[in-house]
């Protein structure tokens, strides 16, 4: 094997390495920090020529190739509703009118997974996580190839990522963490569940939040919000990232903000 041509692709370092000492095809592989290692066989002179391409576009400012990503999240208040498979068809509320038009990216964000009582607001049954996790997968499956990022369950906030297994080797550090708004940090009945990954080049951060509820406890549903996004952190306290550190951040859950207007009113409107 010789190292014929190395250069920097997506900000990170690429190598194309192979056997060029014959015209026949080359063994080829490139190898990059996203972890993804690919081999198969290109005449030499084609790594040449886009070797030579490379290096001229350099010259005036590299251009990377734009890729959109597309994101749908959902939330749902379930009401301690538990799944079984196959009892309810939620396909089209994941993938939308056009069953062809999926998502590289799918966030599922439930609230109220088990009932918000005395005995359960300080522990979280993981099970409940299971089941969601075997049924959405379930569903996926009938649309196409997805992977579980991270998955993660405070009492009845529950948060499940999911991306194409296409786009696995562009997927770097993946991470969930939680924070407790309940009885003054130290109950799960409110709070936030989070998931922060990276994709090629960006940085990706989904929370999902139960805010207090009530008409007029407005005060309270602010401060939830400004403990979360003050004290959620991945990974340690001095080194970690927050909310607000990743170039693409979704807050989705059951914030409970009301109107303060009477029924009929609010129809009227």
């Amino acid at each position: 094997m010789q190292v014929l041509a190395e250069w920097s692709a997506h900000n990170s370092p690429l190598a194309y390495i192979g056997t060029c000492d014959t015209p026949a095809p080359a063994t080829l592989c490139t190898v990059s920090t996203y972890g993804s290692i690919r081999i198969w066989n290109v005449p030499c002179s084609d790594i040449v020529t886009a070797f030579n391409k490379h290096r001229e576009a350099s010259k005036g400012g590299a251009k990377v190739k734009k890729r959109d990503i597309k994101v749908r999240t959902i939330t749902w208040n379930v009401n301690e509703w538990r799944p079984i498979r196959n009892a309810l068809n939620v396909r089209n509320f994941i993938t939308g009118d056009d069953p062809e038009d999926t998502p590289d990216v799918l966030v599922l964000g439930i609230q109220e997974a088990v009932a918000l009582n005395a005995g359960q607001v300080f522990n979280t049954d993981y099970t409940v996580l299971e089941d969601w996790e075997d049924y959405t997968q379930s569903v996926l499956n009938t649309i196409g190839r997805y992977v579980l990022v991270e998955s993660d369950q405070l009492v009845g906030v529950a948060l499940l990522v999911y991306i194409k297994a296409s786009l696995v080797h562009g997927l770097q550090r993946p991470m969930a963490t939680l924070v407790k708004c309940g009885f003054s940090g130290m109950a799960g009945n409110k709070g936030a569940v989070a998931v922060r990954f990276e994709l090629f080049e960006e940085s990706f951060c989904f929370v999902n939040t139960h805010l207090a509820a009530g008409q007029k406890d407005v005060k309270a549903r602010n401060e939830n919000y400004n403990t979360i996004l003050k004290t959620l952190v991945f990974g340690s306290a001095e080194h970690g990232q927050n909310i607000m550190d990743h170039t693409r951040v979704w807050w989705i859950g059951d914030l409970n903000y009301r109107l303060d207007m009477k029924n009929e009113e609010v129809r009227q409107s």
